[in-house]
């Protein structure tokens, strides 16, 4: 655990644009609910997630995302086919909206673990559709590690640390003359909370670097499994 720290630092600090601005204002925050549902008849599945997030802890809208879809089981992997309607606002006082209607195809697999250490990996590809006819594509894979604290004997596990570090990378854009390759990279640590029924809670912080900014928000995530 901590040789890779080193590793997800450095891949985000050297993605980092030299122009980048550090965002004005308060921090950021990001609040999501993820929920997924397996069927016993079927191997199909099905998930999704709503995120809101703000340029700061709440009121100004950064960007809300509704997303679901369908996934399949594959031997130590899983595929995940979804639609995602995202809204994105701007920073400050303006109430200006934009719209983007979003494909994807992920796989997520596990990587080396143990009984109190998880890796897995997940690589996404996008399809984006903007609002006057602006198409773009983008290549995403995250890595990522739980660490989970030892239980007392007997006792299931409780809580765990999260970290995971993504990278965005543009693929193509209808607006060629505006193309950039790289995208953003996201440095995330988090703690969590095993809840019964299989439900989670994390609390974290990110750092977000994108080609035109570097900053933080902070990070309530909710997993709920229906079975």
């Amino acid at each position: 655990m901590k040789k890779l720290l080193p590793i997800l630092m450095f891949f985000f600090f050297s993605t980092s644009p030299a122009h980048a601005q550090i965002s004005k204002g308060k921090q950021g925050a990001w609040y999501i609910f993820l929920w997924n549902v397996n069927t016993e008849k079927s191997k199909l599945g099905y998930k999704g997630d709503i995120q809101y997030r703000n340029w700061n802890l709440l009121g100004d809208l950064e960007q809300l995302i509704i997303r679901g879809g369908i996934t399949y089981p594959l031997k130590n992997s899983n595929l995940y086919f979804a639609y995602g309607n995202i809204t994105s606002g701007k920073l400050g006082i303006s109430k200006q909206t934009s719209h983007e209607d979003r494909l994807h195809q992920e796989i997520t697999f596990d990587g080396k673990k143990d009984e109190l250490v998880k890796f897995k990996h997940r690589i996404r590809f996008e399809e984006r559709f903007f609002e006057k006819n602006v198409f773009r594509t983008r290549f995403r894979y995250l890595l990522s590690i739980n660490k989970f604290f030892k239980p007392k004997k007997d006792k299931p596990r409780k809580m765990y640390l999260s970290f995971y570090d993504e990278i965005l990378l543009n693929t193509s854009d209808s607006r060629s003359s505006s193309f950039t390759f790289f995208d953003t990279n996201r440095l995330y640590s988090a703690f969590g909370f095993i809840l019964p029924k299989k439900k989670r809670l994390q609390l974290g912080y990110m750092l977000l670097n994108s080609k035109t900014v570097i900053r933080g928000q902070w990070q309530v995530s909710f997993i709920n499994p229906f079975l």
